[in-house]
């Protein structure tokens, strides 16, 4: 009993030190990696499951792909930190589109914003 005493002090060190770790990571980082959309909500029309075959991947240095259907498109994307908008630039495209950043942890992401003129909600879930 008393050497658990003796390392209390240390044991409280630790995982004061891992909960601000995982606690203190940016959108930035929490982004990185690739992502499958769930639920679409196109206008109020929601789509899940089967009916949505898409996926984003977002890379460190602000490259990002997104696979629909088969049909795979690229550009960069970089966060407005001080609004929260993602915003994606599409190299094939002539099409900048901005999605805020609902909410985004560790294995869910959801962006909502307007693209090819319909409000769109995405709720992805990490691949």
């Amino acid at each position: 009993m008393k050497l658990v005493a003796a390392y209390r002090p240390f044991i409280v060190l630790i995982l004061i030190a891992s909960l601000t770790w995982s606690c203190g990571k940016s959108k930035g980082e929490l982004l990185l990696g690739v992502w499958k959309v769930t639920e679409l909500d196109l206008s109020g029309t929601k789509l899940t499951g089967d009916q949505i075959d898409m996926t984003y991947e977002f890379d460190k240095t602000g490259n990002f792909s997104r696979s629909e259907d088969g049909k795979s498109e690229k550009g960069t994307y970089e966060i407005n930190t001080e609004t929260g908008v993602l915003i994606f630039k599409f190299a094939d495209l002539d099409l900048v589109a901005e999605k805020k950043i609902e909410q985004i942890s560790n294995d869910r992401l959801i962006l909502s914003g307007e693209e090819f003129s319909m409000q769109q909600t995405l709720t992805m879930q990490r691949q």
